[in-house]
């Protein structure tokens, strides 16, 4: 279908601001009845429409409803304001790419709107002969008309258009003089964002005759309802009607407040539900119940009511709940869109952003959003979580306080967010007023759940808040209950996932705080919550460590709990007497902070929970957490190798006295990698020795798997067949329980070993199939360490392609901000075999300044040392002079430069995978 406004170029003259305004109107009245005729918009550039279907029959419906809805608008205009459609609909393949639509029957769509009359519809010979004998209406032969680049002339027909079935307002039909025809108000404001909201309200609204938009306070359901009411209000005999709710506050009125507002005057405005529809019982309307979620009761029992008496009645609420009857469809409608990448552009692409800009100049007319104000407006957007009433609230206050200025003091933003418009209802007039409004339709319970939630940072799952929200006045089984009815009412909001998640609005939790703290209970439940996430952390890595539950599940399970996990660990080390929480969290955290890349976050935990090792805690905690800060080398953990091998010698004499010799183990496989990254061969060999003897068959297969990967990997003594039995049990173990990370520490520590004794094709075959596995939660420095022994593996196999493209696909797991020294030495040997020798020297000198820093560390023992290797190819060439003067201007490159030095390894003409050439 093809459509555009006749004489819009004139119109536009005339009054460009009111032709905007009505065109705006316009689309949306064509995009819900498309959407209802179960077909899709694909572009309205300027004046014009374009739409497919998939159906002629449905199209050629289509276009009727859309003549007869507009028809009884356009007739109420002066002649030279009238916006009329003119609509061509054609049969025939079409091309789609990038979101749009291509090819002839494309162009004989758009020849055939150039045909119709205003007002009226034109259609190929092949519509016509569709829909002849499924719809009872007339069409005039046009004959055959000849169309651009198309070698065969079309046959066109125009369609009679039919009278209106008593579903549609024709020009010919007068309102009923007993009342107005609706009370929609006659200008609306911009709807940002909302498009799609309102072609799927439109098919929802097609197909079922009761629909609740659900959504917290302040989200625009009111705005959506509006602009779909006014869209739809032609179509109705009997009108569109909006009955505001907000201000009742006693339930019985609200039969006598509907009965009011669509103009009824008999005894159904004094009578009950049943009096009130059975009136209505012949209309054929659209009401729109607004605000409903304070008087939920009756309007159920009213909408219900209408639903079985007045089949002509469509019934569109809006509420924070759903009114739970039968023929009830929920549409919960959430904030508005938020960048999805950086930068200016994408910024004023997102309804979120366009809504503030639109409301700050309101105010300032020269206010534009630029470069410099983009990425605090983002922010300020993105802090208020999309949410409209927030962000006009915001936006009053930059006159006053700039865009930065409202940012730095959303801390306060209960405070500062006030001053909304005097026409709003009172409670949208500040954003603690319509929080409390919500807040205050809880029952006694759920209003104490909702304000203990607060409690928790970036959502929450079920066990969590049972942990730390139930109590004396609330068992696990109400909270889930209470977790259920706020999500019900729109005051919390469920993410999907295994388990599922709930968060609350940033705004929201500001406000669920600020009544903790009102009823004193903030302190106790900062505790509750600390303790909950500790005991999540402590209970989840007893089911893996016992083999009730894998590696990568554990990851799945906490990686989204890491800011409630912060949160937790701040508050110990703040508050007295919590030292024993100050341990646990950074004892059981490692793994996760490790796989997550935070190792930076993870050198502060540790260094500052040193200051509570003198503390009285368990034996058993103590012992987990001094072996804990030396998992990881002492330039990432903060602390010092002699330290970390003290920590580890006294958590090692705590497992013995506590008689844990699977603690013990543990604790002597992490001093094997401790002592094996400081240079200490002999006593790597001695305790991952010891480890080895102590080990037992029927040990969790991820211990047994460490013993083994770790024995081969630091005991120089052990022989290759020891080494490759070690490390086949090795990942047998971790595959076994499916631990991706310990799979490929395995992988990378065999490669090494592969590597250093000439079996390049293993290494290759090792690393290719460790890589086609999951990658998930994977740290990068591991990842990067793997893929560069794959890159010297096959450049010393003569693969130089392949190895180029893994150098190059390694670049995207590089830690962000950091430099490449997580890189190693294989791709300084690719550049040296490539003939790029220069390139070679560069790298060499990049990691070399790289491994001098703190910024990042490389992966100690990849293999043989590969740097001798790439200096005898240049020296073979080169001075000693012309070598260190490379090695110099790569250690002053910045990552930018390295990547280029990478990538440069692709002949001329040839790009990298996904560049185009």
């Amino acid at each position: 279908m093809s459509a555009d406004v006749v004489g819009y170029s004139r119109l536009m003259g005339e009054d460009d601001e009111a032709t905007v305004d009505a065109l705006l109107g316009l689309r949306r009245t064509v995009t819900a009845l498309v959407v209802a005729r179960r077909g899709r918009i694909v572009d309205t550039a300027g004046d014009s429409v374009l739409a497919e279907f998939a159906s002629a029959v449905e199209a050629l419906r289509c276009a009727v409803d859309i003549q007869h809805a507009l028809a009884p608008r356009q007739a109420a205009l002066a002649p030279s304001r009238r916006m009329m459609l003119r609509i061509g609909l054609n049969l025939g393949d079409i091309l789609e790419h990038a979101g749009g639509l291509y090819g002839d029957g494309v162009n004989i769509a758009a020849r055939l709107q150039a045909l119709a009359q205003p007002g009226g519809v034109c259609v190929s010979g092949n519509v016509q002969e569709q829909v002849a004998s499924h719809v009872p209406w007339a069409f005039d032969d046009a004959g055959e008309q000849l169309v651009k680049n198309i070698a065969r002339p079309v046959r066109a027909f125009h369609l009679r258009m039919p009278p209106d079935d008593g579903t549609f307002v024709t020009t010919e039909v007068t309102p009923p003089a007993s009342r107005a025809h609706g009370n929609l108000p006659v200008d609306l404001p911009p709807l940002f964002g909302r498009d799609d909201a309102l072609a799927t309200l439109g098919g929802l609204m097609h197909t079922h005759r009761l629909v609740t938009v659900a959504g917290p306070g302040g989200v625009g359901k009111t705005t959506l309802a509006q602009a779909f009411a006014h869209s739809q209000a032609a179509l109705w005999r009997d009108g569109a009607w909006m009955v505001e709710l907000a201000a009742l506050s006693d339930g019985n009125l609200v039969n006598g407040v509907v009965a009011k507002t669509i103009g009824i005057e008999s005894t159904a405005s004094s009578g009950g539900p049943r009096e009130l529809a059975a009136t209505l019982a012949s209309q054929s309307m659209l009401l729109v119940l607004d605000n409903c979620e304070h008087v939920v009761a009756p309007v159920s029992v009213l909408v219900e009511q209408l639903l079985h008496q007045a089949p002509g009645v469509r019934v569109l609420c809006t509420s924070q709940e759903p009114l739970h009857i039968g023929g009830e469809q929920l549409f919960r409608l959430g904030p508005l869109g938020l960048p999805q990448a950086p930068g200016l552009a994408a910024a004023l692409s997102a309804a979120a952003v366009r809504l503030f800009v639109e409301r700050v100049r309101a105010l300032l007319p020269e206010f534009t959003l630029d470069d410099g104000l983009c990425d605090d407006a983002v922010a300020l957007c993105r802090k208020l979580d999309g949410l409209p009433l927030a962000i006009e609230l915001a936006a009053a206050r930059v006159p006053l306080l700039g865009v930065s200025g409202v940012l730095s003091r959303l801390g306060e933003r209960l405070r500062m967010l006030h001053s909304g418009s005097r026409t709003a209802l009172e409670r949208h007039r500040t954003l603690r007023a319509t929080l409390a409004w919500s807040h205050n339709l809880l029952e006694p319970a759920e209003r104490a759940i909702h304000r203990r939630i607060g409690v928790f940072a970036g959502g929450f799952t079920l066990e969590l808040a049972q942990r730390t929200v139930a109590g004396d006045d609330a068992d696990a089984w109400s909270v889930l209950d209470g977790i259920g009815a706020l999500v019900d009412r729109s005051l919390l909001v469920a993410e999907s996932g295994h388990p599922p998640r709930y968060r609350l609005l940033e705004s929201g939790r500001a406000f669920a705080i600020e009544q903790l703290i009102e009823t004193g209970e903030h302190a106790h439940y900062l505790q509750r919550h600390a303790e909950g996430v500790a005991a999540v952390l402590v209970d989840t890595i007893a089911r893996v460590e016992a083999g009730r539950q894998t590696m990568d599940s554990f990851i799945d399970l906490l990686a989204p709990e890491i800011d409630n996990i912060r949160a937790a660990f701040e508050w110990a080390l703040r508050t007295p007497g919590q030292h024993t929480l100050a341990l646990t969290i950074p004892a059981y955290s490692v793994e996760l902070m490790q796989r997550l890349d935070l190792l930076d976050e993870l050198r502060r935990w540790l260094t500052a929970a040193q200051a509570f090792l003198d503390d009285p805690v368990p034996p058993p905690l103590l012992a987990r957490y001094l072996a804990s800060t030396a998992v990881i080398p002492p330039q990432q953990s903060g602390l010092t190798a002699d330290l970390q091998a003290q920590h580890l010698q006294r958590a090692e004499a705590l497992f013995r006295t506590l008689g844990d010799p699977q603690g013990l183990a543990w604790t002597l496989c992490i001093h094997g990698f401790h002592a094996h990254w400081i240079g200490d061969d002999a006593t790597a060999e001695r305790v991952m020795s010891e480890a080895h003897a102590l080990r037992c068959d029927d040990w969790p297969p991820w211990l047994l798997g460490t013993i083994a990967t770790r024995r081969a990997s630091f005991v120089q003594s052990l022989d290759a067949a020891a080494v490759e039995q070690s490390m086949a049990e090795g990942l047998r173990r971790y595959r076994q329980v499916g631990d991706s990370r310990g799979v490929m520490v395995t992988v990378n520590n065999w490669m090494v070993q592969c590597l250093a004794n000439d079996r390049h094709e293993q290494a290759i075959a090792l690393g290719t199939e460790a890589l086609e596995g999951s990658l998930r939660h994977m740290s990068r420095l591991l990842l990067t360490s793997v893929m560069d022994g794959l890159v010297a593996a096959l450049t010393l196999t003569g693969d130089l392609v392949r190895a180029q493209h893994v150098a190059t696909d390694m670049l995207q797991h590089r830690r962000r901000g950091a430099r490449l020294t997580t890189l190693g030495d294989g791709v300084a040997l690719l550049a040296a075999h490539q003939g790029r020798l220069d390139d070679a020297a560069r790298l060499l000198g990049a990691m070399e300044a790289d491994a001098a820093s703190d910024s990042a560390v490389p992966y100690r023992g990849r293999g043989p040392d590969l740097e001798p290797s790439v200096m005898a190819m240049l020296r073979a060439a080169h001075g000693e002079d012309r070598i260190a003067r490379w090695r110099a201007e790569g250690a002053a490159l910045d990552p930018a430069g390295i990547e280029a030095l990478v990538r440069r390894g692709f002949s001329p003409g040839r790009a990298p995978p996904g560049q185009a050439t």
